[in-house]
């Protein structure tokens, strides 16, 4: 899958940072990109997870570990976990907390689907995440991903995940008359749908003050055959 050395660019919303995206190196980048991970990642959040050890730096050797520098820090990384046949699995993407609200992660999902877009075709792309962590979800849901799996317990007791999906391109919209609404505080309920129906949570949305997520039946030909990553265990 091609991948790119480096890119630098000016972020409208940072027009006074200099960007440089590259592969991260091994002989230089392992403790860097732990560093960046040990930061971003509160070590007792039930909703967001520290890398496994020798995770990232297995991800790093391997050439699938893309890491932001912004004015010359480390600022941001992206795993894509590309071990598993006819998928791709965005295992980590993290932001250092000082950097975070600029747009960063953002700009990571879109390089990463802007470069591997040609490689895609007939891949399973995933990412694991949160159920409560609606930023996340609401970032991946603009780009296309749907919620299509529940992993319950999937980092230990209680720390239940969605995994999502890169849609097809192209992919149809269901009708507003196949879509339900689900409370977020009400995930028993949500996750009762997507396990006993099969159903998908297309995106989050705020109405009245309250949360709520969006889910449909999957339509034809929306997903490529794949599996969801298993328990890291």
């Amino acid at each position: 899958m091609p991948m790119s050395s480096a890119r630098r660019w000016q972020p409208r919303q940072l027009p006074d940072a200099v960007h440089r995206l590259r592969i991260a190196v091994p002989d230089r980048d392992l403790l860097v990109v732990r560093d960046l991970d040990d930061a971003a990642f509160p070590p007792d959040s039930p909703d967001q997870q520290r890398a496994a050890p020798g995770e990232l730096e297995d991800g790093v050797r391997a050439g699938d570990i893309w890491l932001l520098e912004r004015d010359g820090r480390a600022a941001a990384y992206l795993h894509m976990d590309r071990q598993t046949p006819g998928r791709v699995y965005v295992s980590g993407l993290a932001v250092r907390p000082e950097f975070q609200g600029g747009g960063l992660g953002r700009l990571m999902i879109d390089h990463f689907l802007a470069t591997m877009r040609p490689a895609l075709p007939g891949v399973g792309v995933v990412a694991v995440t949160s159920p409560r962590n609606l930023v996340m979800l609401r970032l991946i849901a603009s780009r296309g991903f749907a919620a299509r799996w529940v992993l319950p317990d999937f980092f230990g007791p209680g720390r239940d995940r969605f995994c999502c999906q890169l849609r097809t391109a192209g992919a149809p919209e269901p009708s507003p008359d196949e879509v339900v609404e689900r409370p977020v505080a009400e995930l028993d309920d949500v996750f009762d749908l997507m396990l006993r129906e099969g159903q998908v949570v297309r995106n989050v949305l705020r109405r009245g003050g309250r949360w709520f997520f969006t889910l449909s039946a999957p339509l034809p030909g929306e997903f490529v055959d794949c599996t969801p990553p298993r328990n890291p265990d």
